[in-house]
């Protein structure tokens, strides 16, 4: 007969049922939740939809995000939206296209951001129309300019053009006066959503310098140190809310009306969207970090 385990050996397999028990439990009872609930939207319960704005920022991931925001506003049953941003930005495009989708979401719901491993530029400037930016400790948070790459002169093949300004849309002072003006238009974005808590200067914050977590919220770039939790949690106070459940943003389209979101979202506008209207956007980036467009010439818009 095999010996019986002793107390000790007991206690540390009893520890060990409780640790796992326990572990599984938080899983389920979490206030905020990694996969959809849809049963939760259908049902018509109290809901706080989590938005991902993650990774570099491309027009799907505006169509993506824009359709999500939309489900958000017309679903009855969410209450509030909490966007978590994890992203360097990207083309100003993407970036203008997600604002004015949380810009017309601010004005109807209230919208938290929670900023994860970083919030830059783009990223940033996504995010700006919401009341209240948690950041994580070491996230960097701000970055606000634009990147212009005027595509490179080749004269290794002979081309036959119409016009002198075909190739590169212009000369480099005209491309210089774009990408000046888009970069009035995020700043102006800044000021508008951020003036009362910002305790840098304009001329600062046009610097385009990246601070890090709780230096962002010294500067008022974000407003606290928190997690996601800290903001649902806020989310939900904002609401009203003592129960609620925390879904995905894809589980609140899933669940909404087949209308096309992404029509939708092309006329939403903001008070200080970027409206510089004879910009080419396709050759501007609202970037933190190197640009991996090919060799043209990058132009400083802090001027």
């Amino acid at each position: 007969m095999s010996p019986s385990p002793s107390g000790s050996q007991a206690r540390r397999g009893l520890y060990l049922g409780v640790i796992i028990i326990a572990l599984i439990a938080g899983s389920v009872t979490s206030p905020y939740v990694t996969r959809a609930v849809d049963s939760a939207v259908r049902d018509g319960q109290n809901t706080i939809a989590v938005i991902e704005i993650d990774g570099r920022m491309t027009i799907d991931t505006a169509e993506t995000v824009s359709n999500q925001l939309y489900a958000a506003r017309q679903n009855d049953s969410v209450e509030a939206v909490v966007l978590r941003v994890n992203s360097p930005g990207g083309t100003i495009s993407a970036a203008e296209s997600v604002y004015m989708a949380v810009n017309a979401t601010a004005r109807q719901k209230p919208v938290v951001a929670s900023v994860g491993s970083i919030a830059a530029s783009g990223g940033y400037f996504s995010l700006l129309p919401a009341e209240r930016i948690y950041t994580t400790p070491g996230a960097p948070v701000g970055n606000v300019g634009v990147i212009g790459v005027r595509p490179a002169e080749d004269g290794a093949e002979e081309r036959i053009v119409s016009g002198p300004d075909k190739i590169r849309g212009g000369t480099k002072d005209d491309f210089r006066r774009q990408v000046q003006s888009l970069q009035r238009e995020f700043v102006g974005a800044v000021m508008f959503h951020r003036g009362d808590e910002l305790m840098i200067s304009q001329a600062q914050v046009a610097h385009a310098k990246v601070y890090i977590g709780a230096r962002a919220v010294q500067n008022g770039i974000a407003d606290r140190v928190g997690s996601l939790h800290d903001a649902i949690a806020y989310a939900a106070a904002r609401a009203g809310l003592e129960r609620y459940t925390a879904v995905s943003g894809s589980a609140v389209a899933r669940t909404s009306s087949t209308v096309s979101f992404a029509v939708a979202a092309q006329n939403e506008t903001g008070p200080a969207a970027l409206d510089a209207a004879t910009v080419d956007r396709r050759r501007i980036l609202a970037l933190y970090g190197q640009s991996d467009t090919p060799a043209g010439v990058v132009t400083n818009a802090t001027g």
